[in-house]
């Protein structure tokens, strides 16, 4: 979250306290205008990350789902990507050379110099790709997060710590936390400053997924290599309808 009392203050913290429906961390909106510098984004962890071990990993053809709808293809050789967003009415095609900005995201630097960037988790052996803040905590008892450029959440055993860090000064809240499962869902919920009223802390929601925090959006976005994609296509194509039930005859009178 960026300080409060700014406009990407606000813009950031509204975004990480939605319920998923912007991307404060990601590729540019339908307007195209370039992104922050890598190091300057909110909800992402920014630090070690071997850039060849990530293309390693994310090399090939993916389709990333959102439950059956698809929302992103890329096909990743080398240092060149291909990607294809559908988020869009109109597709939106992405070519370019592959970035790695931190172990929770990669890019799509075009030719005219902008760099569109997508996020990355990975739980075990399913991979999420796709929009919305994630966080890199490992141990779900014990982390700091970075929340934006000025303020973090520690957690401890013993509880969380909200500190937000302006104009030289740091200031901390003891605020409550806690993890709470939602049917299969592990959510990790905290209290942080409410963009709209500073005054006032607000609940904040995120899903806790393997080592990492991510949004709802996030989450739900799994990507399967193409051939794997293509199989399940044919086979959801080949399976015969069930018959409809035959209606039982109506009872007689007696």
């Amino acid at each position: 979250m960026r300080p409060l009392g700014t406009a990407l203050g606000t813009a950031l913290v509204a975004c990480v306290l939605a319920s998923g429906a912007c991307t404060p961390t990601l590729e540019p909106e339908a307007s195209d205008a370039p992104i922050a510098p890598p190091g300057n984004l909110p909800g992402t962890t920014v630090g070690p990350v071997d850039p060849v071990l990530m293309r390693d990993k994310l090399a090939g053809s993916w389709v990333v789902r959102r439950a059956r709808r698809v929302i992103l293809e890329f096909t990743l050789d080398g240092d060149h990507i291909a990607l294809v967003d559908h988020r869009f009415p109109t597709p939106r095609k992405l070519e370019g050379t592959f970035r790695v900005r931190s172990s929770t995201g990669f890019g799509v630097e075009t030719a005219d110099g902008t760099t569109y960037w997508y996020a990355v988790g990975w739980d075990g052996p399913i991979v999420h790709i796709g929009l919305g803040t994630i966080i890199e905590v490992g141990d779900a008892t014990r982390f700091t997060a970075q929340l934006g450029a000025w303020e973090r959440l520690v957690r401890t055993p013993d509880g969380c710590t909200y500190v937000r860090t302006w104009g030289g000064d740091e200031r901390s809240t003891e605020v409550p936390c806690e993890v709470v499962e939602r049917g299969d869902r592990k959510i990790f919920t905290f209290e942080a400053e409410d963009p709209y009223r500073p005054d006032r802390l607000k609940k904040v929601e995120l899903d806790l997924v393997g080592g990492y925090l991510m949004e709802r959006e996030l989450g739900d976005s799994i990507a399967v290599p193409r051939v794997v994609y293509e199989r399940e296509a044919t086979d959801d194509a080949g399976e015969e309808p069930e018959a409809p039930a035959e209606d039982e005859p109506p009872a007689r009178p007696l």
